[in-house]
């Protein structure tokens, strides 16, 4: 008889199947499918905003990426700051592989988040929260490894994913409303059971919980409205095709993005938001 997969069993082939989709579009044929594929770059922007936000000014300081997955983050920030000491943890056989590759000179490190220690300027938590059963002890983890003054930058999916007017969410929410209830709308509550299904949080109940540990947050940045493939943006780009297409993509990816973030209100549209939050100085 064999036993039932562990979360992290789950988490952990829910990552390689997504590295694996990421691969089949990048290798598409199409030129809007190849761009589309890059919109989490939108979410890795935002990061690297906060870095050069932060750090415009040194280069001497330690960045820590917590899930660096295929060290793409890691890579960006190293670029902009080459004298910068890059680190992180990983519990990912398929990331740590191609991570190694594309960033030889960080330190990276398998195994769960609570096995890295030290503490560093700067910390990246990109698109683990909703991977993680325990996010209190995430949370806990994040401000263990950050400097006392220093910087975390945290992304996740957002609860507005599931609250937003679209005929998904309607459909879903009729056809059995418990589950939406307490899945999509309550995964605070319900995580557990959450958990296998992606579960986003709502900024807010995530913003209590960093300030109940004393951080500050500093700036909340919103990402990746209708940008996946398969989205309405995407099939009116796709049904320009070739370059032009791509290049269509590009520019209304870059508008929606301007746009979410500058007009108030916006914000319900938003499928991420990124955080940025320092941590106090010690007494």
């Amino acid at each position: 008889m064999t036993s039932d997969p562990s979360w992290e069993e789950i988490q952990d082939r829910q990552i390689s199947d997504s590295l694996k989709q990421i691969d089949g579009h990048d290798d598409d044929e199409s030129p809007v499918v190849r761009l589309m594929s890059f919109s989490d770059d939108l979410i890795g922007e935002k990061h690297l905003t906060n870095a050069i936000a932060v750090f415009r000014r040194t280069q001497d300081f330690s960045v820590f990426d917590v899930g660096f997955g295929r060290g793409r983050l890691l890579a960006q920030i190293g670029g902009h700051f080459p004298n910068a000491r890059l680190g992180g943890v990983d519990d990912n056989d398929d990331s740590l592989e191609r991570a190694r590759l594309l960033v030889p000179r960080a330190d990276l490190v398998k195994g769960p988040y609570r096995s890295a220690g030290g503490q560093h300027d700067f910390v990246v938590c990109s698109q683990v929260y909703e991977h993680v059963a325990d996010t209190e002890d995430l949370l806990d983890a994040l401000f263990d490894l950050t400097k006392p003054g220093g910087y975390i930058s945290l992304s996740t999916p957002s609860g507005w994913t599931y609250r937003r007017p679209r005929l998904g969410n309607i459909y879903h929410a009729v056809s059995n409303w418990d589950f939406y209830r307490r899945v999509r709308l309550n995964p605070e509550k319900n995580w557990a059971m959450a958990l296998p299904h992606h579960p986003s949080t709502q900024p807010s109940k995530l913003i209590r919980r960093i300030e109940a540990r004393g951080g500050e947050v500093v700036a909340r940045r919103s990402a990746m409205w209708l940008t996946r493939v398969g989205s309405p943006l995407f099939h009116l780009c796709n049904a320009v095709g070739g370059i032009r297409g791509a290049l269509l993509a590009r520019s209304l990816l870059v508008l929606l993005d301007a746009a979410m973030n500058a007009i108030p209100g916006m914000f319900i549209f938003e499928s991420q938001f990124v955080l940025l939050i320092r941590k106090p100085r010690a007494p």
